[in-house]
């Protein structure tokens, strides 16, 4: 477990990541300009909204994840979206669940040069407004190596899309 955390540290060392500052002890290294991460939205025609994640690997070594934080399987568990409605957010309607800590296989492993893909349903998790009404979202997640003091957060784009709820 402890080699795949500095694995996953160690390959975000290489890459030279810039980092910025961050409130308690910790500083925030932001991912989204060195793996693209990109968010397409639609809606079903059973009016169920869904979003689908790609993250390309675009290093030379494979690229260490949490399952929970990509929504491996279609899972969504914590609250990866922010969506807003007029600037106001969206609030997350899922559980929030204090987990332990992940173990060897909670982690995804995505190899140099492939796209993990993955379709989840986020009408079901948020308290979308009633009636017909423009959204913007976005997949925001995180991944802390152990023993470190540094959050790699990664971001995808902005999509904006017209929901009826």
């Amino acid at each position: 477990m402890k080699n795949v955390i500095l694995l996953q540290f160690a390959i975000l060392f290489l890459i030279g990541v810039n980092s910025a500052g961050c409130q308690h002890k910790l500083r925030t290294k932001t991912m989204n300009t060195l793996i693209p991460i990109l968010l397409s939205c639609t809606v079903t025609q059973s009016n169920e909204l869904m979003g689908e994640i790609s993250i390309h690997n675009t290093f030379k070594k494979p690229l260490i994840v949490e399952k929970l934080k990509i929504c491996y399987g279609g899972a969504l568990i914590l609250n990866l979206f922010k969506i807003t409605l007029e600037n106001s957010e969206v609030k997350f309607n899922g559980r929030i669940v204090r987990l332990a800590g992940p173990q060897k296989n909670d982690y995804y492993k995505i190899e140099p040069a492939e796209t993990f893909r993955v379709s989840v349903r986020i009408d079901n998790k948020y308290q979308f407004k009633d009636g017909r009404n423009t959204y913007k979202i976005q997949f925001i997640s995180n991944t802390i190596p152990e023993d470190e003091d540094i959050i790699y957060e990664l971001k995808s784009n902005t999509c904006t899309i017209t929901y009826a709820k």
